[in-house]
């Protein structure tokens, strides 16, 4: 599987000498290759991490560990480094980033190569990345999307990342200690024991969440939940998205809301319509994000958003609050 992985890379690169990122990060790239920014929900990343999240897959296709939608991305070439605590086993999520921290860094020149290339994202999975849902946040809350990896500076942010080790946030909230160790072998995430503390080195730091206001309007329900953790990658972006649901436009998003129910072909067929105004428990749209109970007769499909944790309650309920006033524009 390695000289598959290898091979597949290669061929990314095909003729010409490829660019290379080198290991030059001093004392100001580190610090630029720490900058934090905020998916539109408030969940944090570096930048260069937030651009490989975007863009290789979201946790939930391409280069995901355990995504069915790879759309050519070899098996085991998983560069996931979503958060650990997006999952329900932050041990396991912990492992995951780790091991998808250690593949970018031994890949990172082939990473570098492509995307300056032009081959990653690639074709049509490229084109679904509809809009860059990090952020950065002004004094007064103001969001300012960050560049994208079609523009020289958001190419700059992810080559700088890559030359300075693709440090990564780890959690949003602490464990209660680190691991304990005498030894660097009695730590298996990132084989580094340290000496002060007795403590295994984390794979990365913790950054709370930014607390984003959300009000019941749709405005604020689209641009704080929906652009950021429906409409990315294979989801519900333009082209071709899950169960035909389409929630890339604003505008468009609440009318298909409004005017439809699940395809007879989905897992939710016969759950009812999207939005029943004034009945947040007869509306899709609420009970997918909010019953993750198997046995809740209301359950169906998987929960929502795909590839990522649940959403915080604060979101839900004002989604539960403006579908019970109607859902009005």
């Amino acid at each position: 599987m390695k000289l598959r992985t290898r091979t597949a890379l290669f061929a990314l690169l095909a003729l010409g000498c490829a660019p290379r990122v080198g290991s030059d990060c001093p004392p100001a790239a580190d610090m630029l290759a720490h900058t934090l920014v905020h998916r539109r929900d408030g969940l944090p990343a570096y930048a260069g991490q937030a651009l490989m999240i975007t863009s290789c897959g979201g946790g939930a296709f391409c280069h995901s560990e355990g995504a069915t939608e790879r759309y050519g991305a070899p098996y085991g070439l998983d560069f996931d480094v979503e958060l650990a605590d997006q999952v329900s086993d932050t041990v396991h999520g912990a492992a995951r980033l780790r091991h998808a921290q250690v593949n970018i860094f031994d890949h990172r020149d082939d990473i570098w190569g492509s995307v300056v290339g032009g081959t990653m994202p690639p074709g049509a999975a490229g084109h679904m990345v509809q809009q860059q849902p990090y952020v950065t946040f002004d004094g007064a809350g103001v969001a300012t999307p960050i560049a994208g990896l079609d523009t020289p500076a958001g190419r700059e942010t992810l080559r700088n990342w890559l030359a300075c080790n693709a440090p990564v946030v780890e959690r949003t909230f602490g464990l209660d200690s680190g691991t304990q160790c005498t030894f660097d072998s009695d730590c298996p995430l990132t084989g580094i024991c340290q000496l002060a503390t007795r403590t295994c080195l984390r794979v990365g730091p913790t950054e709370p969440y930014q607390v984003v206001p959300i009000s019941p309007t749709w405005a604020s329900i689209y641009d704080v939940v929906i652009s950021s953790r429906c409409t990315q990658g294979s989801c519900h972006g333009a082209g071709n998205p899950a169960a035909g649901l389409d929630l890339s436009d604003r505008t468009h998003a609440r009318t298909v809301l409004m005017t439809a129910s699940a395809s007879a072909h989905s897992d939710c067929a016969g759950h009812g319509p999207y939005i029943t105004m004034g009945d947040p428990a007869h509306s899709l749209l609420y009970t997918k994000l909010a019953i993750t109970d198997s046995t809740d007769p209301a359950y169906c499909g998987v929960p929502m958003p795909k590839g990522s944790a649940v959403l915080a309650p604060r979101y839900v309920t004002a989604i539960h609050d403006w579908i019970m006033a109607g859902a009005p524009p």
